[in-house]
C-alpha cells in the first residue's frame, strides 16, 4: 500500500513522469537556444554579402558620376556645335535684310568665337576625361574600401576590407575628331560681305519696284473715287461689270496685269463704241474726229490685246501715243486708211471716206505720205498730220481722261520692269551664296550636330567585382551568451564576391551639366546688344530645350531668328529664313538624350564574360572552381588579388576639374564642369591595405564561401 502511493509521486496513470518532462523541457530550450544561436551565427556570415553587393554597388556609382560627366561635355559640345552653326546661318539670314547688316558682322563674329571656343573646350574635356579614366578604378576602389569599413560594427566584432576592380578595368582613350565648322566659318565670313552688298542692291531695286508698282496701283484704282482707271473706264466707256473692271482695295492683291486687262476691256469697248463719224447730224469736224479716234482706238485696242497674251506675272504696257512725233513711232503712221482726191489740180487727203469732199477717192494714203508735201487741205474736214497726231492729246494732258492715267500706269511699268530686270539676277546671286553656305551647314549638321562628339567607354562599363572579406575572429557567442551552448567557438574570416552594373533610369533624365551650363549663360548682361541677345536666347533655348527633340530645337531656333526682323522689300530675309529652318527640318536633328544609370546587382560571371581581359578571364576561372568544388577551398581569393595589384600597378590618381571660358558677344562666361573632387591623399594606401587584408584572409579562409 505504501509503496503504491510512493510510485504516484513520480508517475500517473497515463505514463509521463516528472524526471521525463524535466528532460524533455531541457532538451528543448537546448534545441531553441542552439537554432537561435545557429541563426544569429548565420546571419553573421551572411551579412558580409550585403557589404559585398554595397561595395560593388558603390564603385559603379562612381562609373555612373562618370558617364554623367561625359555625357555632360557630350551634350555640351553638341549645343555649341549648334549655337556656333545656327548664329552663322542667322548671320547670313541678317546679311540679307540691309538694316541688319551690322547684326549679322556680329552674330557671324560669334559663330566664330563659339567654334574656337568648342574646339578649345573640346580638346580640354579629352584631356581632362581620359585623366579621369585613369584614376577611377582607384576612385571605385577607395569608395568601395570605405563603404565595407563604415560597415564595420562593435557589437557584432566585423571587420570588413573591400577590394573592388571594374570590368574593364583601362577605358577607351578619349578622342574628339574633326567637322566642317571651321571650314564652314571661313565659307561664311568670305562669303558674307559680298551677300550684305548685294542685298542692299536688290533692296534698292526692290524699294524702287515697289515704289513703281504703288504709283501704278494708285493711278489705276487706288485713287477711286477721285480720277483713275477705274474710274474713267466706268465713266467714258460705261464699264461697270466688276469682271471688266474690277476694283482692288489693296496694293498687295494687285498686279499690272489687272491694270492691262482693264486696257484692253476699255478700249475694245471705245473702239465698238465709236460711230459718231457716222452720224450726218454733226458737223464735219466733230464726224472727223470721231473717224480719226476710231483708227486710235482700233490700233490701241490691237495693241493691249497683243500685249494681254502673256501669261507671265510681268507684263509690258504698249505705248498710246499723245503727238505727232510719237505718232510717227506707230504703224498707223505709215497705214493707208485715208482716201485721196483730185480736186482743181490739187491733190487732198481725207480725215474719213465720208468726208463731203471724198466723194470718188480712188486710193488711199498715210500720214507718212501726207506729211511727204505735195497735198491740199480738204476745205471740209481740214484733215492734216497734226490733226491726227493730237487725237489723244487732250485726254492725255489732262486727269479727267484715260490716257492720262494708262501713261503712268505705263510708265510706272517700265521703270518696275527694269528695277526687276537687275534685281533678279542680283536676287539669284544672293540667293546662290546662301544656298552653298546652307549646304555646308548641312554638312556640319548632320549626324548628330558634327563629328566633334565625346563617345565614352570608361573603366567599369562592363560592371564591377567586389571582393570583400571579414577578419574579425570574435566568439560565436558573442552578443548571445548563454548557459544552453558552449561558449569556446570562435567565427572565422567570411568572405564574398558580389557584381553590379548600370542600368538606365529612364524615369530620370541627368540634366546636371547643362544645369551647369545654363547657370553659366544666365550672367549674361541684359544690356547687350542685339547680336549678343539672339546668341544667348539661341544657346539657352538649346540647353532648355535638352530632350525636348525636333521640336524643341525648331522652336528656339524661331525664337532666334525673331529677334532679327526678316521682313525686306526684295524678300531676301524672309526666304533666307525659311530656307534656315526648312535646312534644320529636313535634317530632323534629335539631341542626345541624357539618363541617369543607376548600379544594379548583377551575376559576377555577367559582368566578367562582358569584358575580355586577362583578370576576367582570372576571376571566371576561380569562381568555375570554386563552385565546382565539394568543400570550401582556402585559395578562393589569392590568385585575384595578385592579379588585380598588377593590373593596378602604376595607375595614377590625379584629375583636374573642366575649366573653360565660353564667349558670348563681349562676354566671357567662365564655366566649371561639375567633376568628383580629387582622390584624397592615402587612397592608394587604403586600396593597398584592402588588397592585403583579402589576400591575407584568403590565405587562411576555411569553409564554404558565399558567391553572387
Amino acid at each position: 500500500m505504501g509503496m503504491r502511493r510512493a510510485q504516484g509521486l513520480f508517475r500517473d496513470e497515463e505514463g509521463l513522469t516528472t524526471v521525463s518532462m524535466a528532460v524533455s523541457i531541457f532538451l528543448a530550450l537546448t534545441l531553441i537556444f542552439s537554432a537561435a544561436q545557429l541563426y544569429r551565427v548565420s546571419s553573421a556570415s551572411s551579412d558580409i554579402q550585403e557589404v559585398a553587393d554595397a561595395a560593388a554597388m558603390a564603385a559603379q556609382i562612381e562609373v555612373s558620376r562618370y558617364m554623367s560627366i561625359a555625357n555632360g561635355c557630350d551634350a555640351m559640345l553638341f549645343t555649341m556645335t549648334l549655337t556656333s552653326t545656327i548664329a552663322l546661318g542667322a548671320g547670313v539670314v541678317a546679311a540679307c535684310i540691309p538694316p541688319a547688316a551690322a547684326i549679322s558682322e556680329r552674330l557671324i563674329a560669334c559663330g566664330r568665337k563659339i567654334a574656337n571656343a568648342r574646339d578649345t573646350a573640346a580638346a580640354r574635356m579629352a584631356d581632362v576625361l581620359d585623366a579621369l579614366q585613369q584614376a577611377l578604378p582607384f576612385i571605385a576602389a577607395a569608395k568601395a574600401a570605405q563603404i565595407a569599413q563604415k560597415n564595420d560594427m562593435e557589437g557584432m566584432a566585423s571587420q570588413y576590407h573591400a577590394v573592388t576592380i571594374l570590368m574593364p578595368l583601362v577605358g577607351q582613350p578619349i578622342s574628339v575628331s574633326s567637322d566642317q565648322l571651321d571650314e564652314l566659318t571661313e565659307m561664311v565670313e568670305e562669303k558674307a560681305p559680298d551677300i550684305r552688298a548685294a542685298a542692299a542692291r536688290a533692296e534698292e531695286l526692290a524699294q524702287e519696284a515697289n515704289e513703281s508698282k504703288y504709283e501704278a496701283y494708285m493711278a489705276d484704282c487706288g485713287n477711286n473715287p477721285n480720277a483713275c482707271l477705274y474710274e474713267r473706264a466706268a465713266h467714258l466707256a460705261e464699264m461697270p461689270s466688276a469682271a471688266a473692271n474690277p476694283y482692288y482695295s489693296s496694293v498687295d492683291a494687285w498686279s499690272f496685269k489687272v491694270a492691262l486687262e482693264r486696257s484692253h476691256a476699255y478700249y475694245r469697248s471705245r473702239y465698238f463704241s465709236e460711230n459718231a463719224y457716222l452720224d450726218s447730224s454733226l458737223s464735219v469736224e466733230e464726224r472727223a474726229d470721231s473717224a480719226l479716234r476710231k483708227h486710235f482706238y482700233k490700233q490701241t485696242y490691237e495693241d493691249v490685246m497683243a500685249a494681254n497674251q502673256s501669261s507671265g506675272e510681268r507684263c509690258t504696257f504698249p505705248k498710246v501715243f499723245r503727238n505727232l512725233d510719237e505718232m510717227r513711232e506707230t504703224r498707223l503712221y505709215t497705214a493707208e486708211l485715208f482716201p485721196i482726191t483730185q480736186s482743181e489740180g490739187a491733190t487732198v487727203m481725207h480725215a474719213w471716206d465720208g468726208c463731203p469732199a471724198a466723194a470718188g477717192a480712188g486710193e488711199y494714203g498715210s500720214v507718212s505720205q501726207l506729211e511727204g508735201g505735195g497735198y491740199a487741205v480738204c476745205s471740209q474736214c481740214e484733215f492734216t498730220a497734226a490733226t491726227f497726231g493730237n487725237v489723244a492729246s487732250a485726254s492725255t494732258a489732262v486727269s479727267s481722261g484715260y490716257e492720262h492715267h494708262y501713261r503712268i500706269v505705263r510708265e510706272a511699268n517700265e521703270r518696275y520692269n527694269q528695277a526687276m530686270d537687275e534685281l533678279e539676277p542680283t536676287k539669284a546671286e544672293v540667293e546662290g551664296s546662301v544656298d552653298e553656305i546652307f549646304r555646308g551647314m548641312g554638312d556640319v549638321l548632320s549626324g548628330g550636330a558634327g563629328n566633334k562628339r565625346i563617345h565614352a567607354d570608361p573603366p567599369g562599363s562592363a560592371g564591377a567585382l567586389a571582393l570583400v572579406v571579414n577578419v574579425a575572429q570574435n566568439a560565436a557567442a558573442t552578443g548571445f551568451e548563454s548557459s544552453f551552448i558552449g561558449t569556446d567557438a570562435t567565427l572565422g574570416t567570411r568572405a564574398a564576391v558580389a557584381g553590379a552594373s548600370l542600368q538606365i533610369d529612364e524615369d530620370t533624365p541627368d540634366t546636371t551639366v547643362m544645369d551647369e551650363v545654363l547657370d553659366g549663360l544666365t550672367r549674361v548682361i541684359p544690356g547687350s546688344d542685339a547680336a549678343t541677345r539672339t546668341i544667348s536666347e539661341l544657346w539657352t533655348g538649346f540647353v532648355r530645350a535638352w530632350g525636348g527633340g525636333q521640336q524643341a530645337i525648331m522652336d528656339t531656333v524661331q525664337a532666334g531668328l525673331d529677334d532679327v526682323h526678316t521682313t525686306t522689300a526684295s524678300g531676301l530675309g524672309s526666304w533666307a529664313a525659311d530656307a534656315l529652318t526648312g535646312l534644320l527640318e529636313g535634317l530632323g536633328l534629335e539631341p542626345p538624350e541624357l539618363f541617369m544609370l543607376r548600379p544594379v546587382l548583377v551575376n559576377t560571371a555577367q559582368v566578367a564574360r562582358a569584358d575580355t581581359t586577362e583578370l576576367s578571364a582570372k576571376y571566371l576561372q576561380v569562381k568555375t572552381a570554386a563552385l565546382s568544388a565539394s568543400s570550401g577551398s582556402t585559395d578562393l581569393f589569392s590568385g585575384l588579388t595578385s592579379s588585380i595589384r598588377s593590373a593596378l600597378e602604376g595607375e595614377g590618381t590625379a584629375i583636374d576639374a573642366v575649366e573653360i571660358s565660353i564667349p558670348l558677344g563681349d562676354t566671357d562666361i567662365p564655366l566649371t564642369l561639375a567633376i568628383p573632387p580629387s582622390v584624397q591623399e592615402g587612397a592608394r594606401a587604403l586600396v593597398e591595405s584592402a588588397l592585403e587584408s583579402v589576400a591575407q584572409a584568403a590565405a587562411t579562409a576555411t569553409g564554404g564561401r558565399s558567391w553572387q
